[in-house]
């Protein structure tokens, strides 16, 4: 007997929820076939114990963390302060709360990568930070990073090269070493911000799986 288009559907769905203790890490094709953007919309419009100007990545994380304390997922130094989401860790609870628990740290640990510039294709061309911003610019606003064919991905590199070509082209700006690290850790966070601030920001970059596609 023929398989259904339901069954067949079904069996994605079934496929997606079945997370283990072994389960590597996500599958892309798993955002749309649970309805992540639907799922997140209503998450976000349900009653929450979100904290008065609470990042809504953090609220997210915390609360699907049972609550813990200490998560801060704007921290540009710390990958332990946005936890991997691992199964009966951040995950209590449906599938959807792993996918996107994932795509919020996936969006934290890049940005880390950023600041250390140490992430595929870059690592090798670190000669100091004041030489190197106008060549981080470049290399984001091209196509040479691994992941520039995932749409999440691409869409924050190219966004955070306009913020840190601006910021490098201010004739306002001090070129001291020092002031550079401070300037890129600031428009780090602040890009962290802009993303995590609000679901329809998130959805923007996560949408189709957009942070699910590549490993750090």
């Amino acid at each position: 007997m023929a398989t259904s288009t339901n069954d067949t559907a079904n069996k994605e769905e079934d496929e997606c929820r079945n997370i283990l203790p072994t389960t590597a890490g996500p599958d892309p094709a798993c955002w749309n076939i649970l309805g992540m953007d639907r799922w997140i919309t209503e998450w976000n419009t349900s009653p929450q114990a979100c904290a008065q100007y609470e990042p809504w990545g953090n609220c997210f994380m915390r609360l699907t963390n049972n609550g813990a304390p200490g998560i801060d997922c704007l921290s540009i130094r710390s990958l332990d302060a946005c936890p991997l989401p691992m199964v009966g860790n951040i995950t209590q609870g449906p599938a959807e709360i792993w996918y996107g628990a994932w795509s919020i740290h996936f969006l934290h640990s890049y940005m880390i990568k950023l600041w250390l510039l140490d992430y595929p294709g870059y690592a090798n061309r670190k000669y100091g930070w004041v030489a190197n911003i106008p060549s981080v610019v470049g290399f984001l606003d091209s196509n040479e990073p691994a992941w520039s064919d995932d749409t999440g991905l691409h869409r924050l590199d190219k966004k955070v090269a306009r913020m840190m070509n601006d910021t490098w082209n201010d004739p306002k700006y001090d070129e001291n070493k020092d002031n550079v690290e401070v300037k890129f850790n600031r428009i780090l966070y602040q890009a962290l911000r802009n993303f995590t601030d609000g679901y329809g920001h998130f959805l923007y970059l996560a949408g189709n799986g957009g942070l699910l596609h590549s490993p750090l």
